[in-house]
């Protein structure tokens, strides 16, 4: 029922965005505000406890440190080595409500700023991909990855994955009409300011302005990449003055599990339906099963790959575009992944990267009479993996409710402690949200 559920609300979505176009800033009000709705209902189902339990990295980071600091302390305090803005504000304003509506202020408010993204990669992708309906599920193809899981997807913290991929047309498609250059120039920077892996869209810029360059094809600096530089230069000065020394690289990774992780992570999981998760336990076992998916996803990898070099004798803008992401995108994977972590969140903006180019170099492949159909196939696979990851991860749905524990944790407080706590999800995490019991008292609690 949930995975019906939500689909309906997205074949609904599919007739409603045609008013998007509309001039009528009501029509388009409207249609978001369902947008924001149906987001919010499929971030409760796919999640299975988002409107009544607290994530730890949610609870356990940013709203901890919102409780305990005053602002605009709390949003200039590094975490990890690095300003997370989107993170730090959203952890601020969660803690301005009462305790028993963090959890459903949480599952607004991420589910805000994933249909703002959605709706900006939907706008911004109107040149490279004509067709309505191919612009929706590059944009919900973004938010329903099925590699995002219980640990990003309607997470606080990990918004700043989605952020950085929901800038990909603005900084290497084309752009929104000039007058509204300022909205994804912000965008831009509040996403810089977000994460630091940003700065990747250098190397990648770089490498598409050479295939740009090498077949004789323009390359327009746009304010999306002065607004790039600006959001990177201020991370960056974030760093340097508050956190510098606080994260470093860890490369004592092996390549041999990053490069199977490419294919079982970055391939497998964004175009094969029911794909499935490896965890790290998995990886240790090194059975026959682990093989065979490698060798499915390389494969499903080197038919796109010869597919392309197949069919085409020359490039175009949109073609050199697929091949840039595509090589952006194994750059970005094996840098990421030998000096940092090749953990899933970390292929959120590696796998968005392959199913666009996947898509350009579908939509590209064929003539006219045949190009609806493979468009359509495309579709067909790509829903078939959102369905194929729906169901709630154990880590996110097992452990006690928030209200069932301000309940019990009124007794607590009875006996003269200062403080009462929740406990966060995943359970086995041992984390915690410290709270004073004078929280208690504003909800009726004595």
């Amino acid at each position: 029922m949930s995975v019906f559920s939500s689909f309906l609300l997205y074949a609904l979505v599919v007739p409603i965005s045609k008013k998007f176009n509309s001039d009528s800033g009501l029509t388009k009000l409207a249609v978001f505000l369902f947008s924001w709705l149906s987001m919010t209902i499929i971030l409760k189902l796919k999640l299975g406890s988002a409107a009544d339990k607290i994530y730890a990295e949610d609870g356990g980071i940013y709203l901890q440190q919102a409780i305990d600091l005053p602002f605009p302390r709390d949003v200039f305090k590094p975490y990890a080595g690095y300003s997370d803005i989107t993170a730090r504000l959203l952890g601020n304003f969660v803690s301005i409500f009462p305790v028993q509506n963090y959890t459903i202020v949480i599952l607004l408010t991420v589910a805000l700023v994933l249909t703002l993204t959605g709706y900006l990669l939907f706008l911004s992708s109107k040149d490279l991909f004509p067709g309505k309906a191919i612009r929706i599920i590059s944009a919900l193809g973004l938010i329903l990855l099925p590699i995002g899981g219980f640990e990003s997807f309607g997470n606080i913290t990990n918004l700043h994955f989605y952020l950085m991929s929901g800038c990909l047309f603005l900084i290497l498609g084309t752009t929104i009409r000039e007058k509204r250059y300022y909205l994804g120039s912000m965008f831009i920077v509040i996403s810089c300011l977000s994460t630091p892996l940003m700065v990747y869209y250098l190397p990648i810029l770089m490498i598409h302005y050479f295939f740009l360059r090498m077949n004789r094809i323009n390359f327009r600096i746009t304010p999306y990449h002065i607004a790039l530089l600006v959001g990177i230069t201020l991370q960056f000065l974030f760093v340097l003055t508050f956190a510098l020394g606080d994260r470093g690289s860890n490369s004592n990774h092996s390549f041999s599990k990053i490069l199977y992780l490419f294919f079982d992570r970055v391939i497998g999981s964004s175009l094969i339906p029911f794909w499935g998760y490896v965890s790290g336990a998995d990886l240790e076992a090194n059975s026959q099963k682990l093989l065979i998916r490698g060798m499915i996803a390389a494969f499903t990898f080197g038919i796109f790959v010869l597919f392309f070099v197949v069919r085409y004798g020359y490039l175009t803008h949109r073609q050199v575009l697929a091949v840039s992401l595509t090589v952006g995108m194994i750059f970005y994977w094996l840098t990421i992944g030998y000096f940092f972590s090749p953990e899933p969140r970390y292929a959120i903006f590696a796998g968005y990267l392959f199913l666009v180019a996947a898509i350009l170099i579908v939509g590209n492949s064929f003539e006219s009479n045949k190009k609806n159909w493979a468009i359509n196939l495309m579709i067909s696979v790509i829903i078939l993996t959102w369905i194929g990851s729906f169901t709630p991860s154990s880590l996110r749905t097992v452990g006690p409710t928030v209200a069932e524990q301000i309940t019990k944790s009124a007794e607590v407080c009875k006996s003269k402690n200062a403080q009462f706590h929740l406990t966060l999800l995943p359970v086995n995490g041992n984390w915690k949200l410290v709270l004073n019991c004078s929280l208690l008292s504003t909800i009726g609690i004595k």
